[in-house]
């Protein structure tokens, strides 16, 4: 029998597993996994053609995640078949990856930032960014919130798939104002398409700039990112929120 990328992937977490690796390490590995697995899980090694591994890299891309992640996780994959990326995929060059650690935005960029978003034709870059601000969340970690991680009773946000599998699943408090944007995202949902549903998305996907499906996350606000960047004049990534969200937790003296 062929053997496929998710029995490939489980027999090299399962021996990775064991006092020889540092935890960090084991944690490395198996943060990859499930993405590999959910994506390449069923394809057969001899089918990981370079077209297939350009694919994964887009739709990865599209989730959010950042080109050094989706490196990592590649560069997992072919240990897990006992090969090297060059080996395996000669003709597919690794994804740039930033050279710089990222950076806290000042209040007044922040300002800037959030009133350029406010301008923009993007319903969804102004509340994105607002979000990213006061949790830290993570771009994709945004995009693909479900009203089912929202409970406005207790006024908490569960993070749903993350980047490792530390951050999957935590919980939130909101503040009454991230409380106020997320109710407001919602009830824009509920005036367009009807009385909300769990597995909706709080990003429902669009078609150009008008919300379609709200089963469906939406796939990119890169355009609207960049356009928001250059109308406040603020070099910085989207991972810069994070940056300075957790900067002011930490000047706040939040516990980590």
């Amino acid at each position: 029998m062929l053997r496929t990328v998710k029995d490939a992937v489980k027999a090299y977490c399962a021996g990775y597993d064991c006092p020889n690796h540092r935890a960090q390490s084991i944690v490395w590995v198996k943060g990859r996994a499930p993405h590999l697995e959910r994506h390449l899980g069923n394809v057969t090694i001899f089918d990981l053609t370079e077209d297939r591994i350009r694919e994964y890299m887009r739709k990865r891309s599209e989730e959010g995640a950042g080109n050094r992640t989706v490196n990592m996780e590649l560069l997992c994959l072919s240990r897990a078949i006992g090969h090297t990326w060059r080996e395996l995929w000669q003709g597919v060059p690794k994804l740039d990856e930033p050279c710089d650690i990222g950076r806290a935005l000042s209040p007044e960029e922040e300002g800037r930032l959030l009133g350029a978003a406010s301008k923009n034709r993007s319903p969804f870059i102004y509340p994105f960014i607002q979000i990213a601000l006061f949790t830290g969340m993570r771009c994709g970690e945004i995009r693909t919130l479900q009203l089912r991680r929202l409970d406005l009773e207790k006024r908490e946000l569960r993070v749903g798939h993350a980047k490792t599998p530390a951050g999957e699943g935590r919980g939130l408090p909101m503040n009454p104002e991230l409380f106020r944007i997320v109710a407001r995202q919602i009830a824009s949902l509920e005036k367009t398409f009807g009385k909300p549903q769990p597995d909706w998305y709080l990003f429902p996907f669009c078609k150009q700039t008008r919300p379609a499906d709200p089963t469906r996350p939406v796939t990119t606000l890169k355009t609207s990112w960049e356009s928001v960047r250059a109308a406040a004049k603020v070099s910085c990534r989207l991972h810069d929120l994070r940056h300075t969200a957790a900067t002011k937790m930490a000047e706040n003296d939040t516990p980590e």
